[in-house]
């Protein structure tokens, strides 16, 4: 039983191991020492921001837009895609679907990840611009 017990931990260790090493040799994109290469290469996955709307908004919603906007051009640039997007209009239906919109929404998503910030912008995007726009870098900060 006890040697059973020591194979088990070796086998755990060696599959360990291996699998380390294959996540740390794609991400630098070198080769094993016996050439051969991960057969999955890991890619980050980019931060997006969709805001959704209606055709009509008030000061308040077009206020989350641009602080939303402004925000993200200052602080990231290009490095995080922002979409505005109309739900009355086509073209959208996917995300609408997949994110499950109903109105105004603020979200941002990383793979399955989804952090919605549609409360903190609508209390925040013209009262307190700055509080916002901290809470955005947190969220992006904590998506990272």
């Amino acid at each position: 039983m006890k040697n059973l017990f020591i194979s088990l931990v070796i086998l755990v260790s060696a599959i360990t191991t291996y699998g380390q090493c294959c996540d740390k040799t794609s991400k630098r994109g070198a080769a094993f020492s016996d050439g051969k290469e991960c057969s999955k290469p890991q890619q980050k996955e980019a931060i997006k921001a969709y805001y959704f709307h209606s055709t009509r908004r008030c000061a308040t919603c077009q206020a989350v837009e641009d602080v939303t906007a402004e925000t993200l051009k200052d602080q990231y640039g290009d490095k995080i895609k922002f979409e505005s997007i109309n739900i009355e209009k086509e073209g959208h239906e996917a995300l609408i679907e997949k994110y499950k919109i109903s109105g105004q929404t603020l979200i941002f998503v990383k793979g399955t990840k989804t952090v919605d910030l549609t409360n903190d912008a609508f209390l925040n995007a013209r009262a307190n611009p700055e509080k916002l726009k901290e809470k955005i870098k947190k969220t992006i900060e904590a998506l990272s």
